[in-house]
């Protein structure tokens, strides 16, 4: 018996050992840590907006720091402006470059130093200030980085890409600003596209083309987190029927790793603007970064590079966000009381509310006027 039992036990240790070593490699492939070097300007993030610990209203990054030392296992010295030194040190996920603001960039050769030139230098100047001018306008250097380091799209990224497929698709509506999933969205109604931010570090895109709402999502585990019901409902409360919001999520291709979903979006998005089902299309995942940039630069979105063998895509899903209260709003959006009359479900802010009332509450519209209730003796 006892044999029997040291066998299950060396095998059990024998396969969490593997796993062990499969979510390692995955792990590894998918945090590919950033390497800087002494001397480098950097900015530190404030983890403190992240753990829900206050700091709402604090700056998202800190700094500018210089890297002093730089230790093993991704660890790096930070020296501020005045000379001193952080006392701890910080890891390299918590950094990113600092790039100096061109408006504070000092000047270089004044009119009186510049020397004589011929015509023809004079001209392939010109040409070149022209080609770097058009790349800063729609792609700034950080942005570059961001897409070409196999990291997640940031909201710069996103916002860029959209503004250009407004331009180039004007009778699509939609193309709001992503940071609006913070405040609000604006309610559409024209047949729309928009890439939104899940709150869970990923994209997706979303589409009431054809008179339904689509969302497509590149994730093998297709989620309608909390934000995106709110987000949805902002969107388009117009497409609602009985005060539910139907959503379907069409079969999309399933992105390889943890990070491309916002190259997915802006794919989805173009097809979707152009006329196309992205159900129908197969990306090469591979391609899609260099060729992000590519139309960045040239300041026009084209379709992204496809692939001839078929990807894998995730299963066609169906969501159905309840709408409540007067603002046609989910549940979570905020706190609710049901109304002791009507029944119905409200928010809390709707009706003006901070803290839950004690007892039996009846909603505004059931509530007798001042002038009419009756007074107990």
């Amino acid at each position: 018996m006892m044999s029997i039992r040291n066998q299950v036990k060396a095998q059990a240790i024998q396969n969490i050992e593997k796993a062990q070593e499969r979510q390692k490699k995955s792990y590894d492939a998918k945090h590919q840590p950033l390497k800087f070097k002494e001397g480098d300007t950097v900015l530190l993030k404030n983890l403190r907006n992240e753990a829900r610990k206050g700091g709402k209203l604090e700056r998202a990054w800190s700094g500018p720091y210089t890297i002093s030392k730089v230790l093993p296992k991704g660890l790096h010295k930070l020296r501020k402006e005045d000379g001193t030194e952080l006392k701890t040190s910080v890891n390299s996920s918590r950094l990113k470059i600092y790039y100096q603001p061109v408006e504070s960039q000092p000047k270089r050769n004044t009119s009186a130093e510049k020397p004589l030139k011929s015509g023809a230098n004079k001209k392939d100047e010109n040409t070149s200030a022209e080609s770097t001018k058009s790349v800063k306008v729609n792609l700034l250097e950080r942005d570059r980085d961001t897409i070409l380091s196999k990291c997640r799209l940031d909201d710069n990224v996103i916002n860029e890409s959209q503004k250009l497929l407004k331009k180039q698709f004007p009778n699509i509506g939609g193309w709001q600003d992503t940071l609006l999933c913070q405040t609000s969205f604006s309610a559409v109604t024209d047949e729309s596209v928009q890439i939104h931010h899940t709150g869970k570090n990923h994209w997706v895109c979303s589409t009431s083309i054809n008179g339904h709402l689509r969302v497509y999502d590149s994730s093998s585990s297709k989620n309608i987190t909390s934000s995106m019901e709110i987000q949805l409902a902002e969107c388009y409360q117009t497409l609602a029927t009985d005060r539910t919001l139907a959503v379907e999520l069409p079969p999309a291709q399933t992105q390889q790793g943890g990070v491309d979903c916002g190259l997915f979006a802006i794919a989805f998005a173009y097809e979707l603007a152009d006329g196309n089902d992205p159900s129908d299309v197969s990306f090469d995942q591979g391609k899609m970064r260099q060729h992000l940039v590519q139309c960045l630069e040239k300041g026009r979105l084209e379709a992204f590079p496809r692939q001839l063998n078929t990807a894998r895509f995730n299963k066609r899903q169906t969501y159905d966000i309840e709408l409540f209260c007067y603002c046609s709003m989910p549940e979570c959006w905020d706190d609710m009381l049901q109304c002791e009359l009507c029944e119905e479900w409200l928010h809390m802010t709707c009706e003006g509310l901070k803290t839950a009332p004690e007892g039996e509450w009846l909603c505004s519209v059931c509530r007798p006027p001042k002038s009419k209730r009756v007074r107990c003796c």
